[in-house]
């Protein structure tokens, strides 16, 4: 919740230096975004690696979570000069993504899950740092 709030913050950092035509404020707010999207990449990158079962091929995991991350990502590189187009400002695809961050942390908020000190895992099941063949 930390990261996807901090993400947001530093969205509106970026929506206000457009807005107001300071650079700096950009600069700022693209290093700022450099802790939360490095930390929610290794989270997202981890629930996709485990979310098939033991039959399912880590390639074919890697490859259900990579498809629609880069596809959104060039459908975004498009689409935010039309938000800015359609909406009349330079700032509205930054406005956009705080609106997205504000919705991801409303529904992060309802998920409840066990904490992973509950989950036992006997060393001999185990694979750390296996290659798939």
């Amino acid at each position: 919740m930390i990261a996807i709030g901090t993400y947001a913050v530093a969205m509106i950092v970026a929506g206000i230096g457009t807005a107001e035509h300071q650079v700096w404020l950009i600069g700022v707010a693209v290093i700022l975004s450099g802790l939360p999207s490095g930390v929610l990449n290794t989270l997202f990158t981890g629930v996709a690696m485990s979310s098939g079962d033991g039959s399912t091929p880590r390639s074919v995991s890697s490859a259900g979570y990579s498809f629609p991350r880069w596809a959104g990502a060039a459908i975004a590189a498009v689409l935010v000069s039309y938000l800015a187009e359609w909406f009349g400002s330079v700032a509205a695809p930054w406005w956009f993504a705080t609106a997205y961050c504000i919705v991801a942390l409303i529904t992060v908020s309802f998920v409840r899950v066990a904490s992973a000190a509950d989950h036992h895992v006997d060393p001999q099941d185990a694979l750390v740092g296996a290659e798939e063949y």
